[in-house]
């Protein structure tokens, strides 16, 4: 069960010492990117305040540009397979920013009724770390990505947003 905590004033309502620190690196590693960008998922929904059972990973949407400067200067590679029959992304990168796993998505696009459908993201939620700030959606577009989704869980969680 998705509870509503706090809201997202300066770090979420819903921190771990884990995410938070997680969320630094990756704040502080972001801070060159020249595009915006956005963490949604599981962790941008406790960085709403909202009390989520774990946040497993950390999903991050960037500009190709961005995915590209990155692999660079982290020497990063670029795992993307193609996709599932659900979720596709042209840059899959997954940094060792901390103790919870980071995917950075370029391009990231899902599957609705057969079409595949481009995320993109209008608008953002600034939220300051010791490293830089973060961003996330707003709360309705959080939920609209949830619902794009389609799964059980990500409904449960769009339900939660509205």
């Amino acid at each position: 069960m998705l509870t509503r905590k706090g809201a997202a004033s300066s770090h979420g309502g819903i921190m771990t010492d884990d995410l938070g620190t997680t969320l630094n690196a990756l704040a502080g590693a972001m801070s060159a990117a020249e595009d915006d960008w956005w963490i949604f998922g599981s962790a941008a929904m406790a960085l709403h305040g909202f009390e989520v059972d774990v946040v497993k990973d950390i999903d991050v949407l960037v500009s190709s540009a961005d995915a590209y400067q990155l692999m660079a200067r982290h020497s990063l590679a670029n795992l993307a397979d193609g996709g599932s029959g659900r979720f596709r992304s042209d840059v899959v990168l997954r940094p060792a920013f901390g103790a919870v796993p980071v995917e950075i998505l370029a391009n990231f696009r899902i599957q609705n009724s057969g079409i595949w459908h481009a995320v993109a993201i209008a608008t953002r939620v600034e939220l300051v770390f010791p490293s830089g700030p973060i961003f996330i959606p707003s709360r309705e577009e959080l939920a609209a990505i949830f619902l794009a989704c389609g799964r059980p869980k990500d409904i449960e969680r769009a339900q939660a947003l509205l």
